[in-house]
């Protein structure tokens, strides 16, 4: 969720990874904290809809055991990062 979280942001403001730095930290910082909410219900939903497409999982009624072990494929964070 917060590799997730992290895509996002630095999708939202136009930046890649690479051109992160000192000087623009704070302006994401301040874009994060003016809109962690929508950043976190946007990767709850990217997540919710990848377990559902791909796996059948509805992860507000399926056991732990089962979602845990489906978070520990890494084909599911292939399919979160090919949604960004």
């Amino acid at each position: 969720m917060a590799m997730l979280i992290g895509k996002l942001l630095l999708k939202y403001c136009r930046i890649t990874l690479q051109q992160l730095n000192h000087k623009n930290f704070d302006n994401i910082k301040v874009y994060f904290e003016q809109h962690k909410e929508t950043l976190f219900q946007t990767a709850n939903q990217i997540i919710s809809d990848i377990l559902k497409a791909q796996y059948g999982i509805n992860y507000t009624t399926t056991e732990l055991r089962k979602l845990s072990a489906t978070f520990r494929k890494n084909e599911l964070i292939n399919e979160v990062l090919q949604k960004i």
